[in-house]
């Protein structure tokens, strides 16, 4: 990095802001829970393509079909919002290892944005500057820490 200091912000989700923040941020990380009712999953399953549907409907799963369907459309409605339309207007497909990227027209906006969850939790990173990523993971002890930090960090 060039050593210029970074504009970030976190904004949990549902937030009418994003592309304002976005104009006045490198990067923007919104958090939206992923648990949902039968009736919001009902209400977002419209949202999700054919393909995103029917990987839906193949897990036998039921607390990880949830989540995969409202991640789907968490993630629309945040791109959408970003980029100022509907989410069912968000076309998406599969890029390198399976990460979701803009398809068709929505390829020349310039808009980069990385995907993350851990059970209950997603989080998706946006930009209007440069590629990004997000990360999540379960917190968790170590119980041999001390042996792990000689290892891996510097003295």
């Amino acid at each position: 990095m060039s050593g210029a200091a970074v504009r970030w912000t976190v904004v949990d989700w549902p937030a009418t802001e994003v592309s304002a923040r976005l104009a006045t941020h490198d990067a923007v990380i919104c958090a939206a829970p992923l648990h949902a009712t039968d009736a919001e999953v009902a209400r977002v399953l419209p949202v999700l393509c054919t393909r995103e549907r029917d990987r839906f409907a193949g897990y036998t799963n039921d607390v990880v079909a949830r989540r995969f369907a409202m991640g789907r459309a968490l993630l629309r409605e945040i791109v959408g919002c970003a980029l100022g339309i509907a989410p069912d207007a968000v076309t998406l497909h599969e890029g390198v290892h399976g990460k979701p990227v803009l398809a068709g027209a929505l390829m020349s906006r310039p808009l980069w944005f990385s995907v993350a969850h851990c059970e209950d939790l997603l989080l998706v990173a946006l930009s209007r500057t440069s590629d990004v990523g997000v990360d999540l993971e379960r917190a968790r002890s170590i119980e041999q820490w001390e042996r792990v930090a000689d290892r891996v960090l510097a003295p």
